[in-house]
């Protein structure tokens, strides 16, 4: 199984990261045949904050639209800054149970995870499908939270950069084969799931836009 996560340069050694994502590889191999890649889902679990990442430009953006003080300006039943920093879903219990951790048994066949965070759904999926020659058609994402909708307006941020930015919605991808089994288990572990897309044999990362601009045309975005 192949994980891609945060891009920290110069702060995590190289053995340190092998190690943690040594905890979770299994004996099953990625992606084993191209039929078996073709048939692989892209389940999406629900995000409704930044997970504290394109943050430069949400101040930007915020600062610009509401002045210096921003941060506390109200905004639903608490402020933007709240808002803003709202804290990330976290999904371990959901990954342990799937992939059975470091010594139980998988739930389900669980091919890669992708953790949105910097770059997106197109940065971090391209990670992980480019050095296979695959990529990806995502035509059912989340729509993002309200904040996060609320800056795009504000800033009149354009979609393509949204989605390179922010993780408009979705907080973890998962590839599988067994797009209802992993479903079932992330709904009654509590997370809001859906199958969101599918691997494609056409390199490259497609995404049916639910940003701002998607509100007067049917947008596909292309990376």
């Amino acid at each position: 199984m192949l994980l891609v996560t945060s891009i920290l340069p110069g702060y995590v050694k190289l053995k340190e990261l092998r190690a943690r994502e040594a905890c979770l590889e299994k004996e099953v191999q990625l992606l084993e045949s191209e039929n078996q890649r073709l048939r692989q889902e892209i389940i999406g679990l629900r995000e409704e904050g930044f997970r504290s990442n394109g943050l430069s430009l949400v101040r930007r953006v915020l600062g610009d639209a509401h002045g210096d003080r921003w941060h506390e300006s109200p905004f639903g039943d608490s402020t933007l800054g709240h808002a803003v920093l709202r804290p990330s879903r976290i999904y371990t219990p959901l990954i342990v149970s799937l992939t059975g951790g470091y010594e139980g048994e998988p739930l389900a066949s669980v091919s890669g995870m992708v953790h949105v965070t910097g770059g997106g759904i197109p940065g971090k999926l391209t990670r992980l499908l480019e050095p296979l020659g695959y990529g990806a058609k995502v035509d059912d994402p989340f729509e993002p939270g309200d904040v996060v909708k609320h800056c795009q307006q504000a800033g009149k941020v354009a979609d393509h950069e949204a989605y390179r930015a922010w993780n408009m919605g979705q907080g973890l991808l998962i590839i599988t084969s067994e797009a209802e089994v992993v479903l079932q288990q992330a709904r009654g572990t509590g997370y809001e799931a859906k199958t969101i897309g599918r691997i494609s044999k056409t390199p490259g990362i497609r995404i049916r836009s639910r940003g701002r601009q998607s509100e007067k045309e049917d947008l596909w975005l292309e990376f």
